[in-house]
């Protein structure tokens, strides 16, 4: 609707000034015979009122800037909207990045997810900001090209009465009303690419809020792998005889009934088998605080001794709970123990 106001007003113009062109010709024959200060005060009547006409364009073109200036605030705007968002997708793509590598510390995960979801909330509340911010300020822009077309309107009109003869400053004046007429057809596309920007922003959200839900729905799956892999230890433990217990997820089980058996044995009669790895076996029961936990797990006693003992990794001994430094120890204890009952063993067992 602008656009046909402003493309109206330049045809009156155009039509005006033709007028008052072919007016100008077809009456100077007729004025040659009038004296010459008449003529003169003529010449001086349409000198003032170009001169008028000439501080009424320079007033539009100050117009025109103070338009062109707020174009400019309006995109350094939206850099700053789109910069913010494509943090965003960093941000996003980082906890997309943390989801694939879970393994299994939920509650890191959700404490993320909060994060991103706090910081997006307030992404989302500043875009809608700028974006009804931006959208006042075009609703602005667009009310003073209204006005800027009907100053235009006005002032064509105003020419077309005033002006008679002095052809030379007409054409100037087309000239200027043209360049304004440009710059204001060139804010009024800079308006619509601003506002095509404005709605890709909100697509861009409205994408965003899609792909947290896609990360909740993962986040929920993971947590009821988890209950299931819970019940299933539960499970595990409740199973596990009196003379065993898990110590940093090993099953530890000791001679409680003085079998005198060496570690194959001890766990097959808990319905286990020994632990297969003997590298696992050794680096469980080789420091003190591991050797210490696994006799605090077994509610045993004894002073705590770690040595290269060949079948002590591990076995009770009076008052002594030992372990060993020997590497080779593992696979010596499988079939083999000190004598008994004055040593019972301690075996690292597995399920069949």
């Amino acid at each position: 609707m602008k656009k046909s106001v402003l493309f109206v007003a330049v045809s009156t113009f155009c039509v005006v000034v033709a007028g008052s062109a072919i007016a100008a010709s077809n009456s100077q024959g007729a004025a040659n015979g009038q004296p010459f200060q008449e003529l003169m005060g003529e010449i001086d009547e349409n000198r003032a009122l170009i001169d008028a006409n000439k501080a009424d364009i320079t007033a539009l073109q100050e117009d025109v800037a103070s338009i062109s200036d707020d174009i400019a605030d309006l995109e350094g705007d939206l850099a700053d909207l789109e910069a913010r968002v494509a943090a965003n997708e960093d941000d996003i793509d980082n906890l997309q990045n943390q989801v694939n590598g879970l393994d299994g510390d939920v509650d890191l995960l959700n404490d993320a997810l909060d994060r991103l979801r706090a910081d997006h909330d307030a992404d989302v509340d500043g875009i809608e900001d700028s974006i009804a911010d931006a959208a006042a300020r075009i609703a602005a822009l667009e009310n003073d090209l209204e006005d800027l077309a009907d100053s235009l309107a006005d002032q064509l009109a105003t020419i077309g009465d005033d002006v008679s003869d002095n052809a030379m400053a007409i054409d100037s004046m087309q000239m200027q009303l043209s360049t304004t007429t440009a710059k204001a057809l060139a804010n009024m596309m800079a308006i619509g690419s601003l506002q095509d920007q404005v709605d890709d922003l909100e697509i861009r959200a409205a994408q965003h809020e899609d792909d947290i839900a896609n990360l909740q729905s993962q986040i929920d799956t993971i947590e009821n792998d988890l209950v299931a892999l819970t019940t299933v230890v539960e499970t595990f433990h409740e199973v596990i005889p009196d003379n065993c217990s898990v110590v940093d997820g090993v099953i530890w089980c000791h001679d409680i009934d003085t079998t005198c058996q060496a570690c194959n044995g001890i766990c097959a009669n808990a319905g286990l088998q020994a632990l297969v790895s003997s590298t696992d076996w050794f680096a469980a029961q080789d420091t003190v605080s591991e050797c210490a936990a696994i006799r605090d797990g077994l509610g045993l006693s004894g002073t705590i001794q770690i040595l290269s003992f060949s079948f002590g990794c591990a076995e009770e001994r009076g008052f002594s709970f030992l372990c060993s430094s020997f590497v080779g120890c593992p696979d010596r204890h499988r079939t083999n123990m000190d004598a008994c009952p004055s040593h019972k063993s301690v075996c690292p067992c597995e399920p069949l």
